[in-house]
């Protein structure tokens, strides 16, 4: 029958497209909270340094502001991209090994620690108005890099689990155990002779 030929024809199939996963904000947030806790534990770290670590800060805040007043546009630009830069090129590294994880999770922490140690120095403990001017100049560059650094670390991230799920699917972590075995077994042995020179070092320093 005409009915039975036109029902046993194939349909045509549309290509299927695939479209991107969309990027969950769970991982951006449990980053953000890193770089939270950098940044608070970057202002406690500055309430509590000594008078030589205080001095220290104090010459680094003016030749900071000492290039941004009288400095060159190029330095000036060129002093912020090798402040954010050195993280980017770390996690844009990190992204292509598949165990990288913890590191890109510190990536975010590390960098919120110098922008809450910057801003609390800019700060100081009784602001005046020039202060103030200070920190409200420097917070938004330092609130953008500090979301820069947590979508690159992200970004690191994904790949780095992209990579683990394709290790396990070829079965290069069962062959990974063993090396890391070996590995770890070589570093006992050094450090049992290391241990071992440590305990002749003061027979040898009698002979003296």
């Amino acid at each position: 029958m005409r009915t039975g030929k036109i029902f046993s024809q194939k349909m045509p199939v549309e290509p299927t497209v695939r479209t991107a996963p969309p990027r969950s904000l769970t991982l951006f947030s449990i980053l953000a909270v890193s770089a939270l806790m950098g940044a608070l534990f970057g202002v406690l770290c500055r309430g509590f340094v000594g008078a030589d670590v205080s001095e220290a800060l104090e010459k680094a805040e003016q030749t900071y502001f000492d290039i941004r007043i009288h400095g060159s546009l190029a330095k000036i630009m060129l002093g912020a991209l090798a402040g954010t830069g050195f993280y980017l090129v770390a996690a844009f590294a990190l992204g292509f090994s598949a165990l990288a994880q913890p590191f890109e999770l510190l990536l975010p922490f590390f960098k919120g620690l110098g922008s809450g140690v910057l801003l609390a120095q800019i700060y100081g403990t009784s602001p005046g108005e020039f202060e103030i001017s200070k920190f409200l100049a420097v917070f938004p560059s330092c609130l953008v890099s500090l979301i820069i650094i947590i979508l690159a670390s992200r970004e690191a991230m994904y790949l780095s689990g992209r990579l683990f799920g394709i290790c396990v699917k070829i079965g290069v972590i069962a062959e990974m155990g063993e090396r890391v075995k070996l590995y770890g077994a070589r570093f006992l042995a050094l450090a049992a002779v290391m241990a071992v020179e440590a305990a002749i070092e003061p027979l040898l320093a009698r002979l003296l």
